[in-house]
């Protein structure tokens, strides 16, 4: 039989068949209620934190009750394991001193990793830093975003001025710790 892994994002709001985000703790609660229904199961392997950028929205899980909530799932055995979505290293950081996550979904590619690109936030050894650390701590990184949205593959968009393979921008990727 496959083995079939479900996720969640803690944050999102998918009730209304819409996607949504939100850091209120009874709307995530709610939302996680109807996943789960939806799903029709008892728990989740992968919740995430979804696409925390700044810091403000870490305050505000914080000051909701949400990461409460989120550790409160896990212990319960509903949420086996917990992500991060981030753009941002600086805090990826933070979340991984709180001690709360086993994975982080982090944006590699060399646009990015060269502070270049919407969501190339940090510098490079700031990034770098940050995929030897979950290398060390044993935080795997899913990558979102080998491709730049696609700007790599085209060599007018690229800011390299030529284009890239698929093959080129995974392999990049996947030789970065951690990943």
């Amino acid at each position: 039989r496959e083995k079939v892994y479900l996720q969640i994002h803690f944050g999102a709001d998918y009730t209304t068949g819409e996607y949504g985000w939100t850091t209120d703790l009874r709307e995530i609660k709610r939302s996680v209620a109807w996943q789960l229904e939806q799903l029709r199961t008892d728990y989740i392997d992968f919740g995430f934190i979804h696409c925390l950028d700044e810091e403000a929205d870490l305050a505000a899980y914080e000051k909701n009750g949400v990461l409460d909530y989120i550790r409160e799932l896990k212990a319960r055995g509903i949420v086996h394991h917990i992500g991060l979505s981030s753009h941002t290293p600086a805090l990826v950081n933070r979340v991984l001193g709180l001690g709360l996550v086993d994975m982080v979904m982090f944006s590699i590619n060399p646009v990015y990793d060269y502070g270049r690109g919407e969501f190339g936030f940090g510098e490079n050894a700031e990034r770098y830093a940050l995929y030897r650390r979950c290398q060390r701590e044993g935080v795997g990184i899913s990558v979102m975003k080998p491709f730049s949205g696609g700007q790599l593959l085209d060599a007018a968009q690229s800011p390299f001025g030529a284009a890239l393979t698929k093959t080129q921008c995974i392999q990049y990727a996947l030789d970065k710790p951690g990943v």
